[in-house]
C-alpha cells in the first residue's frame, strides 16, 4: 500500500518536476531544433503552466490544426506510455 506524502512535500515534488520538465522542453527545442509547446495543469488548483519555444501568436497550433496536419500526428495517452514501459521492461528482463 502506497503512503501519500504530506501536502507540502507533494507541492515541493511538483515544483521540482515541473522545473525539470520545462528545462527538458527548452533543451529539446534548443539542441534538437524542434518547436515545443508544453502545458501543465494542476488538477488541484486548475492553474496552467505553459512553455512555448516560439513567441508567436500562431504557436502553439490549435488541436484542430494539429489533427489536420500531415504527416499525421502521434497522440499518446497514459495507457500508451504504460504499454511502452512494460514492453521496455520485458525487453531488458530477457
Amino acid at each position: 500500500m502506497a503512503i501519500n506524502p504530506p501536502p507540502k512535500r507533494r507541492s515541493e515534488r511538483l515544483n521540482r518536476r515541473k522545473t525539470t520538465l520545462v528545462n527538458k522542453a527548452h533543451e529539446l527545442a534548443e539542441f534538437c531544433k524542434v518547436d515545443v509547446a508544453l502545458i501543465i495543469r494542476s488538477r488541484k488548483s486548475s492553474q496552467y503552466f505553459t512553455y512555448y519555444s516560439l513567441d508567436l501568436e500562431s504557436w502553439p497550433p490549435s488541436k484542430e490544426q494539429i489533427q489536420l496536419s500531415y504527416p499525421l500526428p502521434v497522440n499518446l495517452l497514459p495507457h500508451d506510455m504504460e504499454a511502452r514501459r512494460k514492453k521496455s521492461l520485458k525487453h531488458y528482463s530477457g
